[in-house]
């Protein structure tokens, strides 16, 4: 049962990096219409109205750990998809975005090493640095300067590496899909303030725009953060944070499908480079695991 867990935890992780990966190129087509406080407190708003409708039930059984637990990391989203918009809305490009976004992938296992005091194994280390390099040679394939709004959107990898943290922290003991809807309250408050402290509400939208809006509150933030909350629950913060930034191949694919951009040898190397570096982890894990326990099986074979 613990094994169907953890493979269904896997796999509402990659869910969840496939549709992560289109919000780069939607953020990025509806940032210059709205502001970044109206963007973040729209996606907030409709992701909690949307899961407080679908799982109302949820709401009555609220405690206090789930209340905080829902607001830190709601903070700590909030910070990263602000941080994010504004970096976008300075000229960083979709595919360079999902790359300085990925810091997470390097900083996760030291966030949870220095609050579980759990040192991570050195294979959690390595795949974190090849996945690093692999997406590094996707997105910055023409480049490496860094820009006042590639600053800001490495910020929100810090940001999104602390919510994983805090999301595994508080998973294990209470409901994966209250935090969420608590962590959405709190990031649509905290933009709705931003909005009416800036004076940052649109004159009006167009039809697209508001599309754009309604996908972004739907999926890559309703959706997939319960789906992050629920796969992390049953998986290593380490590994969940590899396989969430795949995320930086769908949003390659993506523009390669719907813009024509073209995959150059250098793109084709980093997807090999990240696949390496989910199999690294976790192929050689269960594979660890396995050698681990056959001497005991053994022993006991000897002893029947």
């Amino acid at each position: 049962m613990e094994a169907h867990k953890a493979a269904a935890s896997k796999v509402a992780l990659l869910l969840a990096a496939i549709i992560w990966g289109s919000s780069f190129l939607v953020v990025k087509g509806t940032v210059g219409a709205v502001s970044s406080t109206f963007l973040v407190g729209m996606r907030g708003a409709i992701a909690f109205v949307l899961l407080a409708v679908i799982f109302h039930r949820k709401l009555r059984a609220l405690d206090k750990g789930t209340l905080l637990g829902g607001a830190l990391m709601g903070a700590f989203v909030f910070l990263s998809y602000t941080l994010q918009t504004v970096g976008l809305s300075l000229g960083t490009m979709p595919g360079k975005c999902a790359f300085l976004t990925s810091n997470y992938c390097v900083l996760v296992p030291f966030l949870s090493w220095a609050l579980t005091r759990k040192r991570p194994t050195g294979r959690a280390f390595l795949a974190a640095f090849v996945t690093v390099c692999g997406v590094g040679l996707i997105s910055l394939d023409g480049g490496l300067g860094i820009t006042e709004g590639d600053a800001l959107i490495m910020l929100a990898g810090l940001c999104t590496a602390c919510n994983m943290c805090a999301n595994a922290r508080f998973a294990k003991k209470h409901d994966a899909i209250s935090l969420t809807i608590v962590q959405f309250g709190v990031i649509a408050i905290l933009g709705w303030g931003g909005v009416l402290a800036t004076g940052s509400i649109p004159a009006s939208l167009n039809l697209k725009e508001l599309a754009g809006l309604l996908y972004l509150g739907v999926f890559p933030t309703g959706l997939c953060m319960m789906l992050q909350s629920i796969g992390i629950k049953h998986t290593d913060p380490s590994s969940a944070a590899i396989l969430i930034s795949s995320e930086s191949i769908f949003s390659v694919l993506l523009s390669v499908l719907l813009f024509h951009e073209r995959v150059t040898l250098t793109m084709a190397a980093g997807f090999v480079l990240i696949f390496g570096a989910i199999l690294l982890s976790e192929v050689r894990s269960s594979a660890f695991r396995r050698n681990r326990l056959l001497p005991r099986r053994q022993k006991l074979f000897r002893h029947a």
